[in-house]
């Protein structure tokens, strides 16, 4: 197994081992920086936003992982965002730079709906629109992993009510 910051040689390249938790606790990219490459697997997809901490033993704040770990790689030189799952992605920032906001601007939407009263993950996630035209979805199914665990998927303390265990009232 490869280790962090290792590097393997190929034939016609070098990668570096990059340890990106959030999507799993095991995830990792690959760069290659001789060719400006990101062998992105799940940590930065084109169109979407992997399922985060989904796993049978979670870390304690896999969303906080996550949006570090993105943070990190954003750190490092541009690179040609080469992902799982989809098309070549173009400049692996000006994705990471998306991702970011989203998550930001959702994290904001959550103490929205604390501030206006939301006292579950639950009913949060009943206050937020789960489509990109803005209509609400049937089942609110995203934050429930969250939920269940009895974690509070809000990792920057923005949702946090004053009084309330970690912000959230959990019934």
């Amino acid at each position: 197994m490869a280790g962090p910051g290792q590097e393997i040689e190929l034939t016609t390249r070098t990668l570096r081992v990059v340890p990106t938790p959030g999507h799993t606790q095991g995830h990792v990219v690959f760069t290659d920086s001789g060719n400006r490459l990101l062998f992105a697997g799940d940590h930065v997809l084109p169109h979407i936003t992997p399922s985060i901490g989904f796993e049978p033993v979670s870390a304690s704040q896999p969303l906080g992982d996550y949006l570090e770990s993105l943070r990190m790689v954003r750190a490092l030189p541009d690179m040609r965002l080469l992902p799982a799952h989809g098309p070549d992605g173009g400049s692996a920032h000006k994705r990471i730079d998306e991702l970011l906001a989203h998550h930001a601007d959702r994290l904001g939407q959550c103490a929205d709906a604390v501030a206006a009263g939301a006292g579950t993950a639950y009913e949060v996630a009943c206050a937020l629109r789960w489509t990109r035209r803005g209509a609400p979805a049937g089942r609110p199914g995203p934050v429930q992993p969250d939920a269940r665990r009895g974690r509070d998927p809000d990792t920057s303390g923005a949702a946090r009510r004053p009084g309330t265990a970690g912000g959230i009232h959990r019934r």
